[in-house]
């Protein structure tokens, strides 16, 4: 996911000033910063998205239920378990990766 998200925006900033009318200036690093926008709005849809099955609230039983699905108990069903798993891996292959490129980005930035 995070390897097609570097080849979209690498994509979109050779094609956009290739596109752009003539008059109206659309640079390289213009479209680097716009897809870079779009990309730190998906990274909090797809943050809130993997922190959902971690977010448990207590029954009167003593149980504990997810606040989005409240049929689903924590750390009881399978249903948990998958939610579980699924958001780790998502973390690992856009989170993960996504914040890497933001701190090496931040790192590189005053060479450029």
């Amino acid at each position: 996911v995070c390897i097609f998200s570097v080849l979209l925006v690498w994509l979109l900033s050779r094609l956009a000033p290739l596109l752009s009318p003539k008059g109206k200036c659309f640079t390289r690093t213009a479209a680097q910063n716009t897809l870079g926008q779009v990309l730190h709005t998906v990274f909090i849809v797809i943050a809130v998205l993997v922190v959902q099955p971690l977010q448990c609230y207590e029954h009167p039983n003593a149980k504990r239920g997810m606040s989005a699905f409240p049929q689903v108990l924590c750390w009881e069903t399978t249903e948990h378990s998958i939610m579980l798993a699924c958001g780790a891996i998502v973390g690992a292959l856009f989170l993960v990766p996504f914040v890497a490129a933001c701190v090496w980005a931040m790192y590189r930035a005053p060479n450029l």
